[in-house]
């Protein structure tokens, strides 16, 4: 389970060692809990979720997410069948949309989207995590590719362009 303390605020995680700086004026008992991980309010989105791709059995972001512009991540992009999937450990560069999160409820949402189970990673088709961009020289939210990297290139880095071929 999830605990944010505000709206794009830190994000509360369970403490591991012996690290509580920067709790600043969170009581005793939470200070030796919990520590804070900045929160990303940016998200990179590479596929099915760009803006004119969704399918209809897309989740809903209006009023969750807001469009920035385009951007480039570092890796590359394979072929999943109906989806893509980043690798951004192989050499490249994936053409994507760079969106600000305008609530975090758009991170559960988009889990649920990108079967990504963050007490279950293994289990996960995606995994969530906060890569730097390409261009703009950002980090964001990136869901990356938990499959096999079996599965063929998309030409270009480009997801929209992939569908294009496809239909034409």
């Amino acid at each position: 389970m999830r605990t944010v303390c505000a709206v794009l605020a830190p994000r509360l995680v369970p403490r591991q060692g012996n690290a509580s700086r920067g709790l600043g004026r969170l009581p005793a008992s939470t200070r030796r809990r919990y520590i804070l991980l900045p929160m990303t309010d940016l998200i990179a989105l590479y596929g099915s979720l760009m803006r004119g791709l969704s399918p209809p059995e897309a989740p809903a972001t209006d009023g969750l997410l807001a469009y920035v512009g385009p951007c480039r991540l570092s890796g590359a992009l394979r072929d999943h069948g109906a989806y893509p999937g980043l690798f951004p450990d192989e050499p490249g560069a994936v053409r994507a949309e760079l969106h600000r999160i305008l609530d975090t409820r758009a991170l559960d949402l988009l889990d649920d989207w990108e079967d990504y189970f963050e007490d279950d990673e293994p289990g996960s088709m995606y995994l969530r995590r906060r890569l730097r961009l390409l261009a703009p020289d950002v980090t964001a939210w990136v869901y990356v590719s938990n499959l096999p990297k079996h599965d063929p290139p998309v030409p270009h880095g480009c997801w929209r362009t992939r569908i294009v071929d496809r239909e034409g």
